[in-house]
């Protein structure tokens, strides 16, 4: 994903180099969401 950022920010692409990222962000922040509730609920401090 990264690489593909960097390959449309040497195209001349920023609003897609730009879009790419955001969309890294969401996924991210998406999985250690997941990943904290179920360690959460694991422990019982849900």
């Amino acid at each position: 994903m990264t690489t593909a950022m960097a390959l449309e920010y040497d195209k001349g692409e920023f609003v897609l180099s730009v879009a790419l990222g955001l969309v890294l962000l969401s996924v991210s922040f998406a999985v250690n969401i997941f990943c904290n509730y179920f360690q959460g609920k694991g422990r019982g401090n849900h």
